[in-house]
């Protein structure tokens, strides 16, 4: 959100404008972040007991909300190809939850929609790899890699049915990606140091001079 100080308004530039030098100034001024370390295990219990998402961890260390092929490729090269397949899997179900195909596509997490293909396949849930795999057959060609192409790929594509169809399937995915787990304990077992960013301490400020980022007063 975006607070204005008390002489301005939002009214008082032109929108398109306004918005200009809003996307200016992130692209310059990208938000500050602080980050916190912490010790990390992942052990046989922790397979056994942990939230999925506490599990993958270490693995969603591998940044991937980014906008080139080869920067994302590079994130995740260390991953092996069934912590790779998890991660596809959680990026899918967790996109599609929240903005339906559509989300998913557009995103960068898009690009690995394969890796979420055999994913499905490597746990069981072969009802989701269907409605995938249906969502794939609507590109007149194989959803591209490079976001920007796989986002012009998208205009005028509907996934409302199989949006449906993914909300209303009975696959229990959190139970099949933990028995994928345990059933490749090894390669989720970790004992490290992991970074997690901080909450936000700053606003995003509107004056006379412009955006600012100003920080949060406790």
């Amino acid at each position: 959100m975006i607070e204005f100080d008390k002489d301005v308004s939002d009214d008082d530039d032109d929108a398109v404008e306004w918005f200009r030098k809003l996307g200016q100034f992130l692209t310059d001024h990208p938000e500050p972040k602080s980050y916190t370390s912490r010790q990390v295990d992942i052990t046989h219990e922790t397979l056994e007991s942990a939230s999925i998402h506490d599990i993958l961890d270490p693995v969603f260390q591998a940044d991937c909300a980014c906008e080139t092929i080869e920067e994302c490729d590079q994130n995740v090269a260390h991953l092996s190809a069934a912590q790779r397949r998890l991660y596809a899997v959680w990026w899918y179900e967790a996109e599609v939850n929240n903005g339906g195909h559509h989300q998913f596509y557009s995103n960068s997490y898009g690009m690995f929609w394969r890796d979420a293909v055999d994913g499905l396949e490597a746990i069981g849930a072969h009802s989701a790899k269907q409605i995938l795999l249906d969502s794939v057959a609507r590109f007149a060609e194989p959803p591209s890699r490079d976001r920007a192409q796989r986002n012009d790929q998208l205009e005028n594509l509907d996934f409302d049915d199989l949006n449906t169809r993914l909300y209303a399937n009975n696959e229990d995915l959190d139970a099949l990606m933990r028995k994928f787990i345990l059933a490749h304990a090894e390669d989720f077992l970790f004992s490290g140091i992991l970074r997690y960013e901080n909450p936000s301490e700053f606003k995003l400020m509107y004056g006379r001079d412009g955006f600012r980022w100003e920080r949060l007063t406790t």
